[in-house]
């Protein structure tokens, strides 16, 4: 179609003008071949140098605007010196729009300022100048009946703020009955009020006579919305006629949700590269005491694969490992309950400020899993509470105070025997009866705002301290065991302490391409009581979501190698560093494609002597694990499927001089050789290793 391929051409023109190649030159050639029957379009383009910004000169009409002038010229997106780009200027507009409706200015929009560009001034420079207009009016005065009156922007205050609880949107004659006034604020309801009048006050962020920001308005809806048990939220203004000043009336309406419901949900899961299928059944209820807590009642049930811990492999199956991620050799079951509060349990909510969002919950669970190499029961309680400090700056607080934790296993005659021929002290303990009771507190910092930021952070720290005060307490009440232990009904407490972090630092260079950074790691401190971290405390390397050329619980700690198999997973340990760097693009808008680097490690406080090389040195560096490779991903809106494959480049577990994948392996052939008939060995060959993951890995 000639057409389409000349307004090809101008769109392209028009795309490059808006950049600022103003000189811009676009032609197209048209070329027949096969007889005619296909056309190829050559389009020649030729940008030319772009134009940048010399000045920026505002026409502000309002002067209550112009107060602020010296405030928004500081904080422009448009500098002089930079390239003139239209997409820029939108974006500033934008901005100042924000800005003022945050401000009282409730009627201001966007399409107040304009633009114009002066390319004249020469040197490739644009003169740019912003102008943003007062109100235009139609005003019928004695000697005209139709005037055209300019008049400044208004500056708007909240006025009477009513909440509408039990708002039924489908009936037209839809009016209250009753009233209750609290702290300025009215709640209409009809019979009984079924939720915490307190609690509704609390959700609003603003008051009678408060100025009007759009910004908290947008934020009271959100937090609407995150009660739960509103089916529809809407918040609507109407002005005041004959007020002294411009003021607003603000109607909350809200649509009650049904209360309870009771769900079934089948649902793949991904743990660590293995993957498996789970099964539950909820019951909850929204509204348990009227301030929006919901208890919820799960019955889960769920097969997953799991490599067993006695397993070995040889080098051949150690790259081909996809049945092995799809052999549901685990069994888990149990029922959980929960309560959720939206502030601090049992504290009352006007000892916090409106923007903390307080909320907490208490859980009790009951589980049973059964693995090839153990039974384990876990009988868990748990009371946690989180608060936001700052909504801008995307800093929150968590707590866990207390959580109790029974843990009873029962270990297979193979994984007896096995822990047995092994001889190791360290994982006999890990894999013992024991209790936990811990307390924990960390924090979350986030500053994602959007999908179009051009970078975000993210840090997740926390820390737990689990036994201290119990062993305290019970050595004010005599002497511990035998075994230099105290005892809980015959089950001895773990005692430590942990602390962990999480960094991640992403790079948006468009809507196409991120490139992701993460450091992380940390450290746990056994005690006396228990003389090694329990083995769910512990750290370990490697995995889907972790340093992905190994599989999990395969690498460490440190340089150990186990002498007795080719490959295990058992290794865990009590310090753990890395670091994830990762490269993400799209090649269509479901198909996504990533390159990345995997750098980690993990090792114990002091050396094992049965695990030689798996202490924390000061050669620590040289003992980092090195992977990288490339993926695949799948992305379908409401889930991404993940295709890893990560290549060993540096294997601590190797003797020096021959960690590096092009290093020779003379020492590594010789210890290949014990798990093959004599003059079998295939040698050395790289490891590659395949995840299948669902979300992203970080």
């Amino acid at each position: 179609d000639s057409i389409k391929a000349k307004n090809s051409a101008d769109q392209i023109k028009i795309y490059l003008n808006k950049h600022g190649h103003f000189n811009n030159e676009v032609d197209y050639l048209v070329e027949f071949k096969r007889k005619g029957k296909m056309a190829f379009v050559t389009y020649e383009v030729s940008p030319k140098l772009p134009y940048l910004i010399s000045e920026v000169d505002y026409l502000v009409e309002d002067p209550g605007i112009k107060r602020r002038l010296d405030f928004i010229r500081e904080t422009s997106l448009l500098k002089s010196g930079q390239p003139f780009d239209v997409n820029v200027m939108d974006q500033e507009r934008d901005r100042i729009t924000t800005y003022l409706n945050d401000r009282g200015y409730y009627t201001f929009t966007k399409d107040f300022i304009s633009y114009e560009a002066d390319s004249t001034v020469g040197g490739k420079r644009v003169d740019v100048t912003m102008s943003i207009r007062n109100l235009k009016q139609v005003a019928s005065t004695p000697e005209s009946l139709d005037t055209l009156v300019i008049i400044p922007h208004d500056r708007y205050f909240i006025g009477n703020i009513n909440i509408h609880t039990d708002f039924e949107p489908t009936n037209i004659s839809y009016v209250s009955s009753d009233t209750l006034l609290v702290e300025n604020v009215n709640i209409l309801y009809n019979g009984e009020l079924m939720v915490d009048p307190d609690l509704l006050v609390f959700t609003v962020l603003f008051d009678p006579g408060d100025l009007y920001q759009k910004g908290k308005i947008e934020r009271t809806y959100r937090r609407f919305n995150r009660l739960g048990i509103f089916s529809s939220v809407n918040i609507r203004f109407e002005e005041q006629i004959g007020a002294e000043v411009k003021t607003l009336d603000c109607n909350i309406y809200l649509e009650q949700a049904k209360r309870q419901f009771i769900a079934t949900e089948t649902t793949g899961t991904h743990t660590e590269g293995n993957l498996g299928i789970q099964a539950n059944v909820n019951y909850t209820h929204r509204n348990v005491f009227g301030g929006a807590e919901s208890g919820n009642i799960r019955i889960k049930t769920g097969f997953e694969a799991q490599q067993t811990l006695t397993q070995t492999n040889t080098s051949d199956q150690i790259t081909s490992d996809v049945t092995q991620k799809l052999n549901f050799n685990t069994f888990e079951i149990g029922p959980e309950l929960s309560l959720n509060f939206k502030k601090i349990f049992p504290l009352r909510l006007d000892g916090f400020s409106r923007n903390s969002e307080p909320s907490s919950s208490l859980t009790g669970a009951l589980n049973y899993q059964a693995r090839p190499d153990y039974v384990r029961t876990l009988t868990k309680f748990r009371y946690q509470g989180r608060f936001v400090e700052n909504r801008e700056l995307g800093r929150s607080y968590f707590f866990h105070l207390p959580e109790l934790s029974l843990i009873k296993i029962q270990k297979s005659a193979s994984f007896e025997d096995y822990l047995e021929a092994i001889n190791d002290d360290f994982l006999t303990s890990s894999y013992q009866d024991h209790l936990i009771s811990s307390f924990g507190f960390g924090l979350i910092f986030d500053n994602k705002k959007g999908k179009k930021q051009s970078q975000h952070y993210y840090l997740h720290s926390s820390a737990e301290l689990a036994g201290w005060g119990l062993r305290n307490l019970m050595e004010a009440f005599g002497p511990p065991g035998e075994d230099g232990a105290y005892h809980i009904a015959g089950i001895r407490f773990a005692e430590f302490v942990k602390w962990d972090v999480d960094f991640r630092y992403f790079k948006n260079f468009d809507e196409k391409n991120t490139w992701v950074f993460r450091v992380s790691g940390g450290f746990g401190v056994p005690f006396e009581n228990l003389t090694v971290l329990p083995f769910e405390r512990s750290f370990i390397a490697g995995g889907a979501n972790g340093n992905r050329a190994w599989q999990a619980r395969s690498l460490g700690p440190g340089s150990f190698r186990d002498s007795t198999a080719l490959i295990t997973f058992n290794h865990i340990g009590e310090i753990k560093i890395e670091s994830n760097a990762e490269y993400r693009f799209d090649l269509t808008p479901t198909f996504e494609g990533a390159f990345f680097v995997d750098i980690g490690n993990i090792w114990m406080l002091d050396e094992d002597p049965k695990r030689p090389g798996s202490g924390f040195s000061k050669s620590f560096l040289s003992e980092l694990a090195i992977g990288a490779g490339m993926g695949a991903r799948l992305d379908f809106d409401f889930f991404l499927v993940r295709f890893d494959f990560g290549l060993q480049l540096k294997d601590p577990a190797k003797i020096p001089g021959e960690r590096w994948l092009w290093d020779p392996k003379t020492e590594y052939n010789q210890f290949l050789e014990k798990f093959y008939p004599e003059g079998q060995s295939p040698g050395y060959s790289p490891v590659i290793n395949f995840n299948l993951g669902i979300g992203y890995p970080f």
